[in-house]
């Protein structure tokens, strides 16, 4: 699992079917900006949850020179 910019999250897994590996990568959008660092994911009855806290706006760091 991994988060580029707080707004795409990446989910990737290898697939074991017999003998062959097949890799898994799904990219999806989020439809806010979240914190990366408060990751918390389950998987159960073949569902996978992932929670993170968002960032509002005002949480948002600037450097302003």
């Amino acid at each position: 699992i991994a988060v580029k910019d707080g707004k795409k999250l990446t989910v990737a897994a290898d697939r074991k079917i017999e003998t062959e590996t097949k890799k898994i990568e799904k990219t999806v959008e989020l439809p806010s900006v979240v914190d990366p660092k408060t990751a918390k994911a389950s998987y159960q009855d073949g569902v996978l949850t992932i929670k993170f806290v968002k960032i509002t706006s005002q949480e948002i760091a600037i450097p302003v020179k």
